[in-house]
């Protein structure tokens, strides 16, 4: 009997052992492929060795086993949010790390669901487990609520053939091909594409399809985007410390003349640029002080340029005062045109969630909670020289939002993306926003500036090819020469930004409705089978 016991142990424990492999396994491929160390090839892959790790588990085993897996990848990727809470939460050491380890452990439970759901599905659906995986996991990665929505076709910016087709399907057309490439691997692994050969077939033909459209598409887009006019903008990069007031006046400088005007002055003075662009990551006061505003007017008119930059802006409604994270632009005759007041907004960072429930409670005591005041509509900066779709930093993570913003019948489109990147205390972060921001070019089609406060500074063409303009931490400022579209053309994804994510909803609505009728199916037929036996 002993025996038998240390038999069932041994073999546990190696159980355990060759599932936690296969499960890091899985994760270093992940670490590898995100932006910055670039092995994009292995994002292809990545699932595949956690798909071998869960193939003999349960739907509960398998949950908490993919949550560690990636809970495990984020404590490697995100190590920033320590690094904010510490210094902008006033979070203390050792707890500033726990805080981040809590934050890790929810995003995995993303992952567990994912698999939860893929092994009941697989369990109780008529279809194969490599169409299951693709579906689940789009389904529900863009559907569980997480602070920053990053996405898979994010690690493939280095290899733009493969982001090509995200123009009709979007970024999770990618996430859905980038998953559906490992189940059919792990199809192979375990045999099971034997079963469903017909439909494995097709999704070879869909892998294979997708790398051919960009093919074909990459060199087109190359040439087509080279024959467009060029126009001239200017960008500042100041490199102040992120910080949650406002920046002092620098010595040998003013309120109503900052460092960046003098910068702005250089660069119009030495370059024909026609907009000039300020990051976010300082406020100047230019709604509130009738100096700041009036000064800022004349140098645009002056130095005759397009000046657009980030404000923390005041306006006053019947309401009452309200603030807002804008991007003003001042024309090159020194008028003011109409702000654009950014729409999705940063919980817990720049509002707080479910204000509206408790500011009337907060209104009894004359108190009310601190946050900014979100935008309600798209605002395009449109003269003779570009269309300008400004974008405020965490903006640039969502598709649908920026192919709603996109979708007008005006020439010249330029997305102007400004972000305040010093939250983060790693050069690696910087690399996943800019490279997430970089696939909204792509999407649509559309130029993308993302003019950074602490760098790198960059500009992605419609191609999917990309420049870094600016170092890291370093100040200065650049030149870019921009080709914009002297014509519209909208991109099916610019048309329909929902089609493709809303199609795979339905299909695994069904296919998890049909799962659920045939479970419960099963346990009333049990049910009745044992009140029959017991019966006899």
């Amino acid at each position: 009997m002993l025996g038998k016991y240390n038999l069932n142990l041994n073999f546990n424990l190696y159980s355990l052992i060759e599932s936690g492999f296969w499960a890091l396994l899985s994760a270093s491929f992940f670490i590898l492929s995100r932006p910055g160390l670039n092995a994009w090839y292995l994002a292809w892959i990545c699932f595949v060795p956690l798909l071998i790790a869960t193939r003999d588990k349960g739907a509960f085993s398998s949950f908490w086993m993919a949550s560690l897996f990636l809970a495990i990848v984020y404590l490697f990727t995100i190590n920033w949010i320590s690094y904010l809470a510490k210094e902008f939460l006033n979070i203390p050491y050792p707890l500033n790390h726990l805080f981040m380890g809590s934050y890790a452990f929810y995003s995995g439970i993303r992952v567990g669901i994912i698999f939860f759901c893929y092994k009941f599905l697989v369990k109780h659906s008529f279809l194969p487990d490599f169409i299951i995986f693709p579906l689940t996991f789009c389904v529900i990665w863009g559907l569980y609520p997480v602070v920053f929505a990053h996405s898979f076709a994010e690690t493939q910016i280095v290899f733009p053939i493969a982001l090509q087709a995200i123009s009709i399907f979007g970024a999770m057309g990618a996430n859905f091909v980038i998953t559906l490439n490992s189940g059919l691997v792990f199809a192979l692994f375990s045999g099971s594409w034997r079963r469903h050969w017909v439909l494995f077939s097709l999704g070879i033909l869909v892998i294979i399809s997708w790398f051919s459209y960009g093919i074909w598409q990459y060199p087109i887009w190359q040439k087509k985007q080279s024959s467009w006019p060029i126009t001239k903008f200017g960008l500042i990069q100041p490199n102040k410390k992120a910080s949650l007031y406002k920046s002092p006046i620098e010595d040998g400088y003013s309120k109503i003349y900052p460092w960046e005007m003098s910068e702005t002055k250089k660069l119009v003075k030495d370059n024909d640029v026609a907009f000039v662009i300020w990051p976010e990551g300082n406020t100047y006061n230019y709604s509130t002080d009738p100096a700041v505003k009036q000064s800022f007017d004349a140098y645009a008119k002056n130095l005759s340029v397009n000046l657009l930059f980030s404000e923390v802006y005041q306006k006053i409604e019947a309401s009452g005062k309200k603030w807002f994270n804008a991007v003003v632009w001042i024309n090159s005759q020194g008028q003011e045109m109409t702000p654009y007041f950014k729409r999705m907004l940063v919980p817990f960072g720049e509002y707080t969630p479910g204000r509206f429930l408790l500011d009337p409670l907060l209104g009894l005591f004359n108190q009310s909670l601190p946050g900014l005041t979100a935008g309600k509509d798209f605002n395009h900066f449109k003269n003779k020289i570009a269309t300008i779709i400004p974008v405020i930093c965490y903006e640039g993570i969502f598709s649908e939002h920026l192919a709603e913003a996109a979708n007008v019948d005006i020439k010249k489109r330029l997305f102007v993306l400004v972000s305040q990147d010093g939250w983060y205390d790693s050069k690696h972060q910087v690399y996943e926003h800019s490279f997430s921001s970089m696939l909204r070019a792509i999407e649509n089609k559309i130029p993308l500036l993302h003019v950074v406060q602490n760098g790198f500074s960059s500009i992605v063409f419609p191609s999917g090819d990309y420049r870094l303009l600016t170092n890291y931490q370093e100040r200065g400022s650049a030149v870019v020469e921009i080709p914009l579209a002297p014509d519209v053309k909208k991109t099916f994804f610019t048309r329909y930004p929902h089609l493709f994510l809303n199609t795979i909803r339905i299909i695994f609505g069904l296919m998890a409705g049909l799962a659920l009728l045939k479970y419960y199916k099963g346990l009333y037929s049990e049910h009745n089978h044992r009140k029959n036996f017991y019966k006899k």
